[in-house]
């Protein structure tokens, strides 16, 4: 079993680890690095794979994307961690029904980090 001070590491790395990737919408038309457009309100595209379904449906498992320079990046173990949700072999596993669970994760994670971000509105979730 962790120690508390290897639980708040972690969850330094993770809130680290998604700091690096994940961006709120955009306030302002920029020019970014590579000399691409970002224009008022875009919202980064987070992928989502939904690996399984619990029998009953009460549960899922979830697997989180974004691109980062041309690489799929996983998140899927960054945003369990701040969240405090089980990682399973398909992905982090929430349970719940009658809404969009990818789009609850996000949700419960744009609360979290707070800041620019203000709910999973503030993503554009995709499946793979």
């Amino acid at each position: 079993m962790a120690t508390k001070a290897e639980k708040t590491a972690d969850t330094n790395y993770a809130l680290e680890t998604l700091g690096k990737y994940l961006r709120a919408p955009a306030p302002a038309d920029t020019v970014n690095d590579d000399g691409s457009r970002t224009h008022k309100g875009d919202r980064q595209t987070v992928y989502c794979i939904v690996g399984h379904v619990s029998k009953s449906g009460m549960s899922r498992d979830i697997r989180f994307y974004v691109v980062h320079n041309g690489e799929l990046v996983s998140l899927t173990w960054a945003i369990a961690t701040v969240l405090g949700y089980p990682i399973k072999s398909e992905g982090l596993r929430i349970g719940g029904a009658g809404m969009d669970m990818r789009f609850a994760v996000l949700d419960h994670l744009a609360h979290k980090l707070g800041g620019e971000f203000k709910s999973g509105n503030d993503f554009r979730i995709d499946s793979l």
